[in-house]
């Protein structure tokens, strides 16, 4: 059991080491599937052809619906300029705010970056669907700016993300996974805004507290002679011989998937597709010819794909992980914390188990079922327990094994150990600390 144990954890972080250092994903996970195979006993050829791949084929299912119109949609946003489009119009909507200097522009930039984010993510797109919305926006602002593109992934997922998925009420599935497990073991018939002001304090420290930080080190950057240096993914520049229509055209397609997928429950994937031929017709005069349109269409779906092979390597590492020994004693050993502040013991069970899962769902249902049973008849309030379980899930998924930040600095062509710092400070530090506080909130109000 011991050495069971020691390759869960020697696993983990090899998974970690290798990804943050840019080693080829798949290679990755199967190498760290290759640990658990000889501390643990099992048949090599059997855990990787059939435990981890039928693993990852399972969770492939579910995501190609998704990601490949909302990647294909980014695509026609970035190679039509309908992001550089968008982008410049919000900002200098938002600008007029401000003066008109470096600071002014740099707030309006940050606004209108969490608007476009809290607009999606509240229309129901989870935060990896939204990603291919926003980055092309976020790299139009940038060169905008005039500032590295290193700190693309940071804005795309630390400014409003974290906050969107643990909001009260938010549709994210961090919501909607805890209400259903905890009314499931509990027998309360919960609302999705339950513990609201806990919730709301906490949501509202996230986007405070990421965004005065996103906005110091930014500005670090600009004082210090920082660039923008063009490279893979850029948006392409409006051109002057050609005239797209107003730029509040470019918001038709985004307001129609908030507007079909939230009020009209359309599927999220069709809901895209349509969406992405809405912006080609908007656009068209974008396109040097029928030719270019399926090119575009093309390199949409091959970024998607790179990304769905990557989660595929990742979640099937996690299957494998799963069925390992060590894995279930160290999840019994947490879902026995018992406590005077039974809150933080849950916070801290949830963020351990969704680092090790590297999934904020999957340390979800793994830790909720006990956890909430042993809470709720201790007396603890179960939207108290949903809270704190919703808040906690954002913490440790975007360790450098999250696909979402793999396949963003792949279709950027960054380095995760050149990216990842913001990220880490936005997505992990500040969202855990923030964890804690709604923890200590739900427990004493």
């Amino acid at each position: 059991m011991t050495l069971s144990i020691l390759s869960v954890i020697l696993a983990c972080v090899a998974l970690m080491v290798l990804y943050y250092f840019d080693f080829e994903p798949v290679y990755s996970a199967i190498i760290c599937v290759i640990i658990l195979v000889v501390f643990n006993g099992f048949d090599p050829v059997e855990t990787i052809t059939s435990t981890m791949i039928t693993g990852g084929a399972n969770m492939l299912a579910t995501m190609i619906p998704l990601l490949l119109p909302g990647a294909v949609l980014a695509e026609v946003y970035a190679k039509t300029g309908a992001a550089t489009t968008l982008s410049n119009f919000l900002a200098d909507l938002i600008g007029k705010l401000f003066k008109d200097t470096f600071k002014g522009r740099l707030h309006a930039a940050l606004i209108t970056i969490e608007i476009v984010s809290i607009i999606l993510m509240l229309g129901g797109l989870n935060g990896f669907v939204t990603m291919f919305a926003t980055y092309p926006i976020v790299l139009s602002l940038l060169k905008r700016l005039d500032l590295p593109r290193r700190y693309t992934p940071a804005l795309v997922f630390g400014l409003a993300t974290s906050a969107m998925q643990m909001l009260p009420g938010s549709p994210q599935l961090y919501n909607a996974v805890a209400n259903a497990l905890v009314s499931s073991v509990t027998g309360v018939n919960l609302a999705a805004s339950a513990a609201l002001i806990p919730g709301l304090i906490g949501a509202a420290l996230l986007l405070v507290a990421s965004y005065i930080y996103l906005y110091i080190v930014l500005l670090r950057e600009h004082n210090k002679g920082c660039h923008y240096e063009p490279g893979m993914g850029d948006p392409v520049e409006d051109r002057a011989d050609v005239k797209t229509g107003p730029a509040i055209l470019a918001l038709i397609p985004l307001v129609f998937v908030f507007c079909m997928y939230n009020f009209f429950n359309l599927n999220l994937g069709v809901t895209c597709t349509f969406a992405f031929i809405i912006a080609i017709l908007l656009f068209v005069k974008k396109f040097k010819s029928f030719k270019d349109v399926i090119t575009t269409i093309g390199e949409g779906i091959r970024k998607a794909s790179y990304s769905l092979i990557i989660a595929m390597a990742i979640s099937g590492f996690g299957v494998v992980l799963n069925s390992t020994p060590g894995y279930q004693a160290i999840t019994d050993a947490l879902l026995g914390i018992s406590s005077a502040m039974p809150l933080m013991g849950l916070a801290l069970a949830v963020c351990v188990l969704v680092g090790l899962q590297g999934n904020g769902v999957s340390g979800l249902q793994v830790a909720l079922p006990g956890l909430a049973t042993k809470f709720f008849a201790a007396g603890v309030d179960a939207g108290a327990i949903q809270r704190v379980a919703a808040t906690a899930a954002t913490t440790l998924e975007t360790i450098p094994t999250n696909t979402a930040l793999v396949t963003i600095n792949k279709m950027l062509g960054t380095k995760q150990r050149d990216t990842y710092g913001p990220v880490f400070i936005t997505t992990v530090l500040i969202t855990s600390i923030v964890t804690f506080i709604v923890a200590f909130l739900c427990t004493i109000m």
